[in-house]
């Protein structure tokens, strides 16, 4: 039986954010970045648990001295080398058609799944991240972790808004179905990286899991104006491994 997308990821009852525009802080469902803090909470709705917010070490007073070493962050990592290859894909046509003949940079261009938990040393079935990259940039469905029991739908791109203080922004929220979708997400930039991010808060990881198809559009929009295409295949394998991870097996 096909599903229909309009049944899918974006028609999930996604957390209305409220306002908030706040210097150096972000989202951090996965907890901090290295060397940063959880500062607080956003209010939750709707039986969506709050989300919590993580500032940049210094903004509530400690210091990378103060916080002791960081300990290894795996989103970082993926998200710097899907940058790289990013960078090193744009440019001249020869360096293209060079690159192509690189399995590395193949995967990129035809776009693949990552599987790996968001915190190190997390417990079974927490922190659990899917997370599918190629040339256009990346989307992630993450969560559970922690005290927050929700889940998160994510997106990185070269054209997604940086900004330096974190805010929610109305975003059209297209999967080429039905009516596109206007509702408010996270803007941010990835701390250590020159990343813009858009997150939505959704209400059940399982939720999300359920509505997934094999393959997905998304078109992203803010004021009008298209900041991130992006199109997954094998979603049903992803769906599969993500679930068995928050299974805990």
């Amino acid at each position: 039986m096909i599903r229909r997308r309009s049944a899918t990821l974006a028609a999930l009852a996604l957390l209305a954010l409220p306002g908030l525009a706040i210097a150096d802080t972000y989202p951090c469902p996965n907890g901090p970045a290295p060397g940063d803090r959880q500062i607080g909470v956003t209010g939750g709705s709707h039986g969506i648990a709050a989300v919590p917010i993580c500032a940049a070490s210094g903004m509530d007073g400690t210091s990378q001295a103060t916080l002791g070493p960081t300990p290894p962050d795996p989103i970082h990592s993926k998200i710097d080398a899907a940058f790289n290859a990013l960078e090193a894909l744009s440019g001249n046509l020869d360096r293209q058609a060079a690159l192509a003949k690189d399995p590395k940079f193949r995967r990129y261009r035809e776009g693949f799944w990552d599987h790996f938990r968001a915190r190190e040393g997390a417990a079974a079935g927490e922190y659990c991240m899917a997370m599918f990259a190629n040339i256009d940039g990346m989307v992630a469905l993450s969560g559970p972790g922690g005290d927050y029991r929700g889940a998160m739908l994510t997106f990185w791109g070269p054209d997604v808004p940086k900004p330096r203080e974190m805010a929610t922004v109305q975003v059209k929220l297209d999967q080429f179905d039905g009516p596109a979708q206007t509702v408010k997400a996270f803007n941010y930039t990835q701390p250590g990286i020159d990343s813009g991010v858009i997150a939505f808060a959704v209400p059940t990881i399982e939720a999300a899991l359920d509505t997934m198809v094999d393959r997905q559009p998304f078109e992203l929009s803010i004021k009008g104006k298209p900041v991130l295409k992006i199109e997954w295949h094998g979603g049903h394998a992803a769906r599969d491994r993500l679930r068995a991870c928050v299974k805990g097996k």
